[in-house]
């Protein structure tokens, strides 16, 4: 039993008995977290019925699975997916134990599109966008957290979940109504940030890349995700028909990418100030990163990694984007390396150390009581990997919803076979790659209406469609491709 972390919340109920006979009693009003439970004062022993733990959260269908032949990442996984249940309460809270639970808006942003993919979000996140909306000034700032009541302007990569939710809403679920719904109150965000950016440089200082291992500086977070934000807005007044707008923001955002550059990066070396993993990260992710410099960027990323052995020293921002930025400019196997650390700081440390959820800190086993969740969904952002790049599956913004994705597995970090299921709006969507000696063998599964590009690894690609150079394009069907593997 460890509560010194749950600061002055008592989680604990008391309850007199009457004394005749059977009695069962369950509060009602509120919810623990927990891992155990300890009772005290029962007049004999107990049996396996005196307590009964429910687990409770908003029922959001599980639609997601994800499997691979390594047990860490099985039980990495895992410990994902109750830290998303755990923190489902009506809005994604930080944490379900001590005395705060909230609605903190830079955990979800991070968190999103995991919780996509394991779970069908959309009417939850619908539900929470109305909690953002009705939380945001009249000046236009979101809030770190919400629902609040007279909250001021949240840290950057906090108020912008109020533009990456619903954007990734639309994305996965293909309902436009979300994003017209609140389309007024993304774009007073953005023009929020646009009067307090001279030089069009948002460098508000909040959380930064918050619990990072090496901290990254925090105007640049500030500049990155003012850029981001502008840049979703164009893509999402074009999806809606507003075609004035949608020109208008796409230039604001590259005169934002510009002034960026001029202000933050190094020609001479190729870097971002900090030289920290997220300071390279979060430019590239979000496409701040001039189209000749990407090359140079990337691996002073890589020199940096393997300068800190292998191992995440990401904080929430950075973690959400740093295996997706490594398979997306082809070091997959650092990835994969990185996935498969059990040493601190890790997601693997986690689970060597007995955790069954995501832990706050990547070191919540030895950190003091004050700031320290054992159950903390931000650090499960990895779970978004898994589906899309372990097992290939990724969404296609020009057809969301499905309609058209991309099924482009990379093996690694000594996984013989990956498999996810993943139940789309247009049906179940599935890949299931698996190794056996020189052989490489791929299947996809397409559900009806839908079409998906199959790119497949390895040498002599094969399938039964016509392709070309291991590219296939297929449509609903379930189909198998192979390839010779390690040669």
């Amino acid at each position: 039993i460890y509560t010194d972390n749950y600061r002055s919340a008592r989680v604990t109920d008391t309850y007199i008995l009457k004394g005749d006979g059977v009695e069962v009693w369950e509060p009602r009003f509120t919810y623990r977290g927990f891992r155990y439970a300890q009772v005290t004062g029962l007049p004999e022993a107990p049996t396996e019925q005196t307590l009964v733990a429910r687990v409770a959260h908003t029922a959001s269908p599980w639609i997601g699975e994800f499997e691979c032949s390594s047990d860490l990442i099985g039980e990495i996984q895992q410990n994902v997916r109750w830290g998303q249940r755990s923190n489902m309460h009506s809005v994604p809270t930080d944490c379900p134990q001590r005395d705060e639970r909230l609605g903190w808006m830079g955990d979800a942003l991070i968190f999103v599109e995991t919780g996509c993919w394991n779970m069908d979000w959309q009417r939850f996140l619908e539900k929470w966008m109305n909690d953002i909306e009705d939380s945001q000034s009249e000046a236009g700032a979101f809030t770190d957290v919400a629902p609040v009541l007279g909250g001021g302007p949240a840290s950057p990569g906090w108020g912008d979940a109020g533009v990456v939710a619903p954007y990734t809403t639309w994305l996965y679920y293909a309902d436009e109504r979300i994003l017209e719904s609140h389309y007024d109150a993304m774009v007073a965000w953005v023009e929020f940030m646009r009067e307090r950016a001279p030089d069009n440089l948002y460098e508000r200082e909040g959380y930064g890349d918050w619990i990072a291992v090496e901290g990254s500086p925090k105007k640049p977070i500030g500049a990155a995700y003012y850029y981001f934000s502008t840049k979703l807005v164009a893509e999402i007044a074009e999806v809606l028909g507003r075609e004035g707008d949608a020109a208008a923001y796409s230039a604001l955002a590259r005169e934002i990418r510009d002034a960026f550059n001029a202000a933050y990066y190094d020609e001479a070396t190729g870097q971002y100030p900090g030289g920290t993993q997220a300071s390279y990260v979060l430019p590239l992710y979000m496409g701040l990163v001039p189209d000749d410099q990407r090359g140079r960027v990337e691996q002073n990323l890589l020199d940096k990694i393997a300068e800190d052995d292998y191992h995440p020293t990401t904080g929430f921002l950075g973690t959400a984007y740093l295996l997706p930025v490594l398979s997306e400019m082809g070091a997959h196997d650092v990835a994969a390396r990185m996935i498969t650390q059990e040493t601190y700081p890790s997601w693997g440390y986690m689970v060597r150390q007995g955790a069954t959820t995501i832990w706050e800190l990547w070191n919540s086993d030895t950190a003091g009581p004050g700031m320290n969740s054992r159950n903390h969904f931000a650090l499960g952002s990895v779970g978004r990997w898994f589906y899309e790049g372990l097992a290939g599956i990724r969404p296609d913004p020009q057809a969301p919803g499905f309609e058209h994705f991309e099924v482009a597995p990379e093996p690694g970090g000594g996984l013989t076979w990956a498999e996810a299921s993943y139940d789309s709006p247009r049906g179940e969507i599935h890949s299931r790659w698996e190794i056996n000696g020189e052989s490489f063998e791929l299947t996809v599964t397409v559900p009806p209406n839908a079409s998906a590009t199959v790119i497949v690894p390895g040498e002599d690609p094969a399938g039964e469609v016509d392709g070309a150079d291991g590219v296939f394009e297929v449509p609903a069907g379930t189909w198998t491709f192979t390839s010779t593997w390690g040669a």
